[in-house]
């Protein structure tokens, strides 16, 4: 008899709790039957503005707090989940990612209570929309478009379910990024769905009412260029491989595996896929660029589609192309979107890729200057090196030359030319020909006095072929003119191509800052010198030698293997730059050598060439003096009689 009657209680409470599960199925459905019926209302009507109270806190000009000041500077925190269970992260916050946040759903009964969720009204939220669970009590995507198109001021033809679950799943990745990056400030207090709700109908207000574009859909809907510094953040890698291993049953083919793997970007508002260079897919796979991390790109390319397009619209070949070169990683605390410094950020030599595409902006430091370079490649190959001075000597020299083979060349033209004229310009027949008809065409012809010997009086002669060029009413007999008709009187010489080409062929020259040639070895080290020409010694057969002296009587010796520069004469002070050191010196006088590279100027231009040479004329009282002292030193020091080096006072 107990066990019946026990089975009849248990029987009895099923029933209760079928009974109640039932009439609250029936309380949410009808709670969502008038709020349909409100928002078939709303679209038969027209609705005003109606800003959402967080639209209207962040558009006010009263003072906020931001995210780094209100954690007090400190950055994300990495805490295990243990950890951020012990600070009041709930574990349904914990599990959020970027690719499950568009399906995340709130459990009604852990934020409103049992009591409120048995009422089966659903829940007015802030702004004033009502937020109704589905049956099971849950709330995701579906309920909050059905709240936000409820709410006041929300008209529900201007937006669409796919645009609103785009939304909610950024607004609930940030929230719940929020409380386990700093479980101590928000555990607990982001992710809930008065916040969610109140993030979506800012959203509207800024998109919808006020008409403004995040940045990505302004470069997707081509009113934008992508080249502009970017603040972006990953929300997801995206492997080929994987993608075919998920559709073809895990086999994937080493083709496929060895692809550029593909990152989402995102500017809080909307993604889109990037396009990675090999340097950036390196930092992928190895683990560097990671989910949820910021970076700043400048300089990008869509590709893929030329056509605009929205970003809930986009095709999948569309692609965000970034380059290593232009991309660095972001503060935590960046503003996604267009930074807020439009130029060029400054990187390092040492950290740009030979294969990371172009370069924005680049901080150097000049430390040397080098002079002009000239390289001349020759007809048989060879290639000439000549600094700035020996160009123009060159280029002076072969001008010179040019213009004797050209003379020369039109003197034989003109004789030939001449003999030509004669011989077969002018055919001549010989018939009657009376005087006073012979009188009349010399008064209006001179021929010249070669072919005036051939014509006999008497005699007719018949001209043809004849060229001829009017002057004021007379006619003449033109000579040949070469300045007019160099190229076609040079093509019909009776010259062979060859000696054409030697003539004018062009010298093959080209200057550049820096030599490029393999075969050309730089100096070890340069140094820059300031001091005065104590003497000038040109030995036959060898190299120009300059001593120079400091304030102190120090002697220094330059050897050339290149000509003199015109500045340098004795009691000058000059300025050399570029100068190769020697590593042993048999003179007794350390040497310099002195190179294409290497400049000579008694005037320089350089603002700390100028100041050495300054206090170097300050330095020397009288010049004269000095002179004869450093040249009597220098007599001693070749000789080994004196101390090579003094030290200043």
């Amino acid at each position: 008899n107990q066990k019946s009657t026990d089975g009849d209680r248990e029987d009895g409470n099923d029933s209760h709790v079928r009974q109640f599960n039932k009439d609250l199925m029936s309380s949410l459905q009808s709670a969502r039957d008038l709020q349909d019926m409100r928002i078939k209302n709303k679209e038969r009507r027209h609705l005003r503005l109606q800003p959402g109270s967080l639209y209207l806190t962040k558009s006010s000009t009263l003072p906020r707090i931001s995210l780094q000041a209100a954690v007090g500077d400190r950055a994300p925190s990495a805490c295990s989940p243990k950890q951020l269970y012990i600070y009041g992260v709930s574990k349904e916050c914990i599990n959020v990612n970027s690719k499950n946040a568009e399906y995340f759903q709130f459990d009604i009964q852990d934020h409103f209570g049992k009591e409120d969720l048995c009422a089966g009204k659903g829940f007015q939220l802030a702004d004033g929309g009502w937020l109704i669970p589905s049956n099971d009590g849950k709330a995701g995507k579906e309920e909050f478009y059905r709240a936000l198109c409820d709410t006041p001021g929300v008209d529900p033809k201007l937006i669409s379910s796919i645009w609103v679950a785009n939304h909610y799943r950024w607004i609930v990745w940030k929230l719940a990024a929020m409380e386990f990056a700093f479980p101590k400030e928000f555990a607990n207090r982001c992710l809930n769905p008065e916040r969610v709700l109140l993030q979506l109908k800012y959203r509207y207000d800024v998109e919808i009412d006020n008409s403004r574009r995040s940045a990505l859909k302004k470069i997707l809907e081509r009113d934008d260029t992508a080249a502009k510094t970017l603040v972006l953040c990953i929300s997801d890698i995206i492997s080929p491989s994987t993608k075919v291993s998920e559709t073809s049953g895990g086999k994937t083919s080493g083709e496929d595996a060895n692809k550029v793997d593909t990152i989402e970007l995102t500017d809080g508002w909307y993604a889109v896929r990037a396009q990675l260079d090999p340097p950036l897919m390196a930092l992928v796979k190895s683990g560097k660029l990671t989910v949820g991390q910021k970076i700043i790109t400048q300089g990008a390319e869509l590709v893929g589609s030329p056509d605009a397009c929205a970003p809930l619209e986009a095709p999948d070949s569309l692609r965000l192309k970034i380059s290593a070169n232009s991309t660095r990683p972001a503060r935590w605390h960046s503003r996604l979107g267009f930074f807020r410094d439009p130029r060029p950020f400054p990187l390092p030599l040492s950290s740009l890729f030979s294969d990371g595409g172009n370069v924005g902006c680049v901080d150097i430091i000049v430390q040397r200057v080098y002079p002009l370079q000239w390289v001349e490649k020759t007809v048989s190959g060879l290639y000439i090196f000549r600094s700035e001075r020996e160009e123009e000597k060159e280029a002076l020299r072969f001008a010179e030359a040019q213009q004797k083979k050209l003379e020369a060349l039109f003197t034989k033209v003109h004789t030939e030319g001449l003999s030509r004229d004669v011989t077969t310009v002018w055919k001549l027949r010989v018939t009657s020909y009376k005087k006073k008809e012979k009188s009349a065409l010399l008064s209006i012809w001179r021929p010249s006095s070669d072919l005036s010997s051939l014509l006999t009086e008497g005699k007719r002669y018949r001209i043809y072929h004849l060229a001829v060029s009017k002057s004021k009413s007379k006619f003449e007999r033109p000579s040949i003119q070469l300045t007019a008709t160099k190229r076609t009187q040079y093509q019909q010489l009776p010259v062979s191509s060859e000696t054409l080409l030697q003539v004018y062929q062009p010298r093959e020259s080209l200057h550049f800052s820096r030599l490029s040639d393999p075969a050309f070895q730089p100096p070890c080290s340069e140094v820059d010198v300031v001091g005065v020409v104590v003497s000038v010694v040109k030995p036959i057969g060898l190299a120009p030698l300059v001593y120079l002296s400091d304030e102190c009587l120090n002697l220094l010796v330059v050897k050339f293997g290149i000509d003199l520069n015109e500045d340098i004469k004795p009691r000058v002070l000059i300025a050399a730059s570029n100068l190769q050191c020697q590593p042993e010196s048999t003179s007794g006088v350390p040497t310099l050598f002195a190179c294409h590279f290497s400049i000579f100027s008694a005037s320089p231009k350089e603002a700390y060439f100028q100041e050495k040479v300054n206090n170097l004329k300050h330095a020397i009282e009288n010049i004269d003096t000095f002179y004869k002292e450093a040249e009597k030193k220098l007599i001693h020091v070749l000789e080994g009689d004196s101390p090579k080096w003094s030290t200043p006072n």
